[in-house]
């Protein structure tokens, strides 16, 4: 037995055992042993993580996790992550908890160095790092641990050339409609920084079965899922968004104040690499804004287990053959949409694989990418909605009311004012955005008859052809997205 003395105390470790050692007997303090073999500092974060292995009963549970985690209460935290692991409980006290990694690092000295534990696009090494493996341009793989505690891309498996009969589980005609809108989105985030794409924002999903098919996808992407529930989540959520180059899946929840999911949907710091469930309202409002790319898919069958399993497969691949062809998209930067690029490259991927098919490119209709230019659709949407409602109501002219939340129509256009548009979204807890933006959207639309001083005079058949389809969608017009 190997003994040592922290705090005037005297600890011993035996057959993967600790004890205290007092004059006349040996104490048990738990039945395993901690050892620490490196303390990691991490460069961007100045975070400290300890690398080591806990021992119980002859077996060895190695673990990489922040000290904050380790040192909160250590003998807890070893037991929890034994369960974890699916070994039975250990025996302990929570006396001299807080002594155990001070014990640990006399019965073992460990080593220290600087790491990166950022997961993603590395742009200094220009490379991809991931948890089990890193691909370097040309498309060399490397076989690495680079997990430091709980990270994402933990699920995706080694790279190995894909199948065609992978190929036909992701080109599915029953799943393909769900699988690609999102996935497309999800790759858009992970690229974007590699390939210079600056301004691309996080991706919204909107509507149940996206909202289902999301959740899935997200996990057999690799994403760390995260719970958002309170106001001083928001500041915790933007820093594990730029904690790796990786997307993060947000879920709100049900208890959630409407004006603090505004508020964190609504910040302009890039990059935003969050997923997460709009309802119609947000999606609506959103898709005015430069930033999110929004996602909404008729009701599907979420992908089966095997068709997840081919996701993995497929983005480790993927990752692979793009870093050979050093980043190279075919038709990189020469439209105006990334996912389109992506589509395109992927299809052609596919097909030296030996499986040709448009599925790709077909899926991109229930997307709305991330614009510059915004989507004018959604603001005629948004205006008919709150018709529908009866929240606003259109007079013709020469019938005009002094009365609030009147949109007047000319012998040519809907004059909407911005104040009543303002007034009757903030009833609902929402927020339009500036006037200037909403300009510019609908003047890049070409539906912009005239700017007043008070809001926008926009094209009366587009409107009314718009209104009339919407009108005539029902209660199907939310998409199961809800109304609130």
């Amino acid at each position: 037995a190997k003994t040592v003395e922290v705090d005037g105390l005297e600890f011993s470790e035996h057959n993967d055992c600790w004890y205290l050692k007092t004059s006349d007997r040996r104490i048990l303090l738990i039945d395993a042993t901690l050892r620490i073999d490196e303390v990691i500092r991490d460069e961007a974060e100045n975070e400290i993580f300890y690398r080591g292995e806990i021992r119980h009963a002859g077996d060895s549970l190695p673990f990489c996790e922040p000290s904050r985690v380790v040192e909160r209460d250590t003998f807890d935290w070893m037991n929890q992550y034994c369960q974890s692991q699916g070994f039975a409980s250990l025996s302990h006290g929570s006396r001299h908890s807080r002594l155990a990694v001070a014990i640990a690092k006399r019965l073992h000295k460990p080593e220290f160095r600087n790491a990166n534990t950022r997961l993603g696009w590395q742009p200094a090494a220009s490379l991809f790092l991931l948890t089990g493996f890193a691909i370097s341009l040309g498309g060399d793989v490397t076989a690495r641990n680079s997990r430091f505690g709980r990270g994402p891309t933990e699920r995706l498996p080694f790279p190995e050339p894909l199948l065609p009969e992978d190929v036909k589980q992701l080109i599915d005609p029953k799943h393909a409609n769900t699988l690609w809108p999102i996935l497309l989105p999800l790759l858009g985030c992970v690229l974007a920084d590699a390939c210079h794409y600056d301004g691309y924002g996080g991706v919204g999903l909107c509507g149940d079965a996206t909202v289902e098919a999301g959740r899935q996808l997200t996990s057999a992407f690799g994403c760390l899922h995260r719970r958002f529930s309170k106001a001083r989540d928001v500041e915790v959520l933007l820093r594990a968004e730029r904690r790796h180059a990786w997307p993060l899946y947000v879920e709100p929840s049900l208890q959630l104040p409407v004006a603090v999911k505004q508020q964190w949907l609504q910040i302009d710091a890039e990059p935003r690499r969050a997923v997460t469930a709009m309802n119609w309202w947000e999606y609506s409002l959103q898709s005015l804004r430069h930033g999110w790319t929004l996602v909404c898919i008729p009701s599907r069958s979420a992908p089966p287990p095997r068709t997840l399993l081919a996701v993995r497969r497929f983005v480790s691949a993927y990752l692979v053959d793009l870093a050979s062809r050093r980043l190279q998209l075919k038709n990189w930067q020469r439209r105006e949409t990334l996912l389109l690029d992506l589509a395109d490259d992927i299809q052609t991927f596919f097909a030296n694989i030996g499986v040709r098919t448009k599925r790709l490119r077909d899926s991109l209709q229930y997307v709305r990418e991330a614009s510059p230019y915004g989507h004018a659709t959604a603001f005629a949407e948004l205006v008919s909605e709150l018709v529908l409602a009866e929240e606003l109501q259109v007079t013709r002219e020469g019938f005009s009311s002094s009365q609030p939340g009147v949109l007047l129509q000319t012998d040519a256009g809907l004059l909407v004012p911005y104040e009543s548009l303002v007034e009757t979204l903030a009833a609902r807890q929402l927020k339009l955005g500036d006037p200037e933006t909403l300009s510019q959207v609908l003047r890049t639309a070409g539906v912009l008859r005239q700017e007043t001083g008070t809001g926008w005079e926009v094209d009366w058949s587009w409107w009314y052809s718009l209104h009339v389809a919407r009108k005539a969608l029902g209660s199907r017009r939310f998409l199961s997205a809800g109304r609130n």
